[in-house]
């Protein structure tokens, strides 16, 4: 199987030197070439339209002298302004992590960015099949739908994405990112307007996760000509059904936006006796914005952000054995038949931003948000002695036997021992703070100088109060036979102060260095309400980092950085483990020419103490919940490689072809014994499980000339992973075999603001495994077509 995966990413890079010369191309016109001294024009693949990052004012002063100053007025890149040369007509531009009008190697570490014309494009639902598309980003699907997705970066791990730096519009947007980092929030990605993914250095402007990264997810700006609005409506398989629209209106003085999204479906999943395996999920944003006159030597600019969502989805945490999903991999047993997920999640925040003159940036942010789940789901059997997993890796040996038949309901429960136990845990959220950054820019002929400084107060907690009732088979049906029995009831609470100052200086025509520093000071408690005990802890760390860029040419230039990485600790009942350290090396090149862009980066993430956190999605059983384990030493290193490439095909349109990859390898350095599922008994050399040594994606898309209709294709490669720590192919340690998922997508334009589409997911309808946790094999989404009308005003 390794040969066929190496021979099929092979044809990939084959295919990406094959197709222009196929093409009929017309003969490249260059622009005007990106020279060390055009500070503002970006040469990076990914970056933005229009510019700026979370902790820069979404509009820059009119009287912004690098606005005044362009190099070039036909350049494709934007420069700082905010006004257009149209009076009256300003742009407020996206709080992006990237930014785009200074260029991307300002960036100092590796960053890329989904656009909204590229969402819109494949119309995707689920954000795995976004961030598969991404260098250095892995995922591990748990329900094909994408309802809770698992992100990792650059070999951590990617548990509930609790490794990740998450974030909406440059706000921190997990239920309590310090108390209980897991992310079971996270936001409708067909609202979505850019999905920005950030490595390297410059992620200690973003923690308080500073291992792998940060992710920040932009949504719609408020309109600022007139009124603007859309209404997208679709229809696929299995029910799937959603419905899309806002409404906005704007001038350069003050504009609102309403926007609501409903996504439900049926489910692909057929339970055994009959059921509902879907979800039903639904977001509403609203937007208000005011701000003085875009010519005055002081901007200011007050925006208010309210959000609501809510969700029902039947999942459950139980999979199947191995011979029964070869069988019917979309088969659910009887003993899901209970299983449900409700939760609701409230959203506030109040955004001041001001620019005093051309070089003076503040922004100050209150958020609060808080968010209600509770999950109804089977976690285990009556008796300790025996548990899904090893019932469902051997379900017919005479031990395991009858408890597999009562998973399937081909048996009834004759004993109290037969009995199992459904799980209810209710969570409660809170997470709050206030956030400062500012910004301050100078310059000479030889030099220039940017400083960015940001406080962050932030208090957030979890509150847990977890249930169990015994649960009897009876006749083919599940019968409730007890009381809520209260396992678990528990507060977290952490607060957590902040700060980081980061300076991008330019030595010369061709260097430019970026040090930064991070603190992170917080103090955390954990108080056990069934018994008032209660246990404390605080720590603070602080995280230097730097990086350097290098001009080469007109073209591309080369980089590199350093920076520490870490991720804070909760606590668990049974006290305290290390923090998360690790030492954080990248280098690489990176090139932009008119059609033809790319990157290719090496990195190598030392860790001092590697933590695992005991979540149910992990594997874990109930009394391990939240408990975390050190790993000591381990070492994650390699490559990640992107390239985007345009043609222009004469009188026939335009194809872009795009491809990545990932090299990855991920290694143990101590020997140890772990209570954590995804561990166990490690020894020195062990490969991380969870995390593909080979990940490929390719891309191409073309367009009708006059961009009246077009078609595309996505195909993804992830190589097999280990569900627990070991050796690949020793036969002992089990293994996700190979994916390999090939998507479509076409649309057609009927009028100027009416639009249809469709798309097809799986397109070889490939019935390929995503995961063995949290307990048993768990199957990816089959074929989906779904069409679709969008019209836009």
């Amino acid at each position: 199987m390794k040969y066929i995966f190496k021979l099929l990413f092979l044809s990939y890079l084959f295919g990406l030197v094959l197709v222009p010369c196929l093409a009929l191309a017309e003969p490249d016109v260059l622009d005007e070439p990106i020279g060390p001294d055009v500070l503002d024009e970006p040469i990076g693949p990914d970056v933005l339209d229009e510019p700026i990052g979370p902790d820069i004012l979404d509009q820059q002063s009119p009287k912004s002298k690098s606005a005044v100053k362009q190099k070039n007025t036909q350049s494709k890149s934007s420069t700082l302004t905010s006004k257009s040369t149209k009076k009256g007509v300003i742009r407020l531009k996206k709080v992006s992590i990237i930014g785009n009008a200074e260029r991307l190697s300002r960036v100092s570490g590796s960053a890329h960015q989904v656009k909204e014309e590229e969402l819109e494009e494949q119309n995707y639902n689920d954000m795995h099949r976004v961030l598969k598309q991404v260098p250095g980003v892995y995922v591990r699907d748990e329900d094909g739908q994408g309802l809770r997705p698992n992100i990792g970066l650059r070999g951590a791990n990617s548990d509930r994405s609790a490794k990740v730096t998450l974030m909406e519009d440059g706000i921190l947007l997990g239920p309590a990112p310090y108390s209980a980092p897991a992310a079971y929030y996270f936001p409708l990605t067909t609202r979505l307007t850019a999905v920005e993914v950030f490595k390297g250095p410059a992620s200690i402007q973003y923690g308080p996760q500073t291992i792998g990264g940060a992710l920040n997810l932009a949504t719609r700006r408020t309109p600022m000509n007139g009124l603007k609005g859309s209404i997208d409506g679709s229809f696929g398989q299995y029910m799937t059904r959603k419905v899309h629209s806002y409404l906005g209106w704007g001038n350069e003085r003050m504009g609102f936006l309403i926007e609501g999204v409903n996504l439900s479906s049926d489910g692909f999943k057929e339970l055994d006796g009959g059921g509902n395996t879907g979800f039903n999920k639904s977001e509403a944003m609203f937007k208000a914005r005011i701000n003085s006159d875009p010519n005055s030597d002081i901007f200011q600019q007050l925006e208010l952000k309210l959000g609501w969502a809510i969700e029902t989805s039947n999942e459950t945490y139980l999979g199947l054995s191995e011979s029964d999903f070869n069988q019917d991999p979309y088969r659910r047993y009887l003993a899901t038949q209970l299983a449900q997920m409700n939760w609701q999640r409230l959203q506030g925040q109040v955004d001041y931003r001001v620019a005093l003159g051309d070089s003076i940036n503040v922004r100050v942010t209150a958020y609060r948000h808080r968010f209600a789940r509770a999950w109804e789901k089977m976690v285990g059997f009556s008796t300790n002695t025996v548990t899904f997993e090893e019932v469902l890796q051997d379900p017919l040996s005479s031990r395991n036997r009858t408890y597999y038949d009562l998973l399937t309901g081909q048996a009834d429960s004759l004993s109290p021992a037969e009995r199992l136990r459904l799980g209810m845990n209710d969570r409660s959220y809170l997470s709050q703070g206030l956030q400062l950054s500012a910004e301050h820019r100078f310059a000479s002929n030889e030099w220039e100088n940017r400083i960015q400084l940001g406080v962050r107060l932030h208090h957030d907690y979890i509150v847990r109060d977890h249930t169990e009732r015994l649960v009897a088979v009876e006749g083919g049906s599940l019968n409730i036979e007890s009381d809520a029995n209260q396992v678990v009831n528990n507060r977290g609470e952490t607060i957590a102060l902040s700060a980081f100052a980061f300076d991008e200086l330019r030595l010369s025509q061709k260097w430019r260095v970026t040090p930064g520093v991070r603190l992170e000071r917080y103090v955390t408690s954990l108080d056990n309400l069934k018994d008032d005990s209660a246990i404390d802890g605080s720590d603070w760390m602080l995280l230097p980092g730097i990086g350097m860029w290098y001009t080469a040419s007109d073209h591309w230039g080369i980089l590199a950085g350093v920076h520490r990485g870490f991720s804070p600790l909760s606590l668990s009942q049974t006290g305290q483990s290390d923090p998360e350290e690790s030492i954080n090396y990248e280098a690489g090149t990176r090139w932009q020419f008119p059609d033809f862009s790319g990157e290719f980066i090496f990195f190598f993430n030392d860790y001092k103490n590697l933590v695992g956190t005991c979540t149910q999605s992990a594997g874990c059983e109930v009394a391990q919940l939240d408990q975390q384990f050190n790993a000591g030493n381990a070492l994650v290193y390699g490559a990640e490689f992107v390239a985007d490439h345009y043609w222009r095909l004469k009188s026939w349109g335009q194809l872009r072809g795009q491809i990545s990859y990932t090299y990855t390898r991920g290694r143990f350095q101590t020997n140890f014994n772990s209570g954590f599922a995804q561990w166990g008994e490690v020894r020195e050399g062990y490969a991380l499980p969870y995390v593909p040594e080979h990940q490929a994606s390719l891309k191409l898309t073309w367009n009708e000339l006059n961009g009246r209709w077009g078609i595309g294709f996505s195909d993804t490669l992830v190589s097999p992973m280990l569900d627990e720590a070991g050796i690949y192919g020793d036969g002992s340690t089990l293994e996700i075999a190979p994916q390999h998922i090939l998507d479509a997508h076409a649309f057609y334009a009927i009028t100027e603001k009416l639009q249809s589409y469709m798309t097809v997911n799986n397109v070889l309808n490939s019935a390929y495994m995503t995961s063995r946790r949290p307990f048993g094999v768990r199957p990816g989404r089959p074929l989906l077509v779904q069409g679709g009308i969008r019209y836009t005003f």
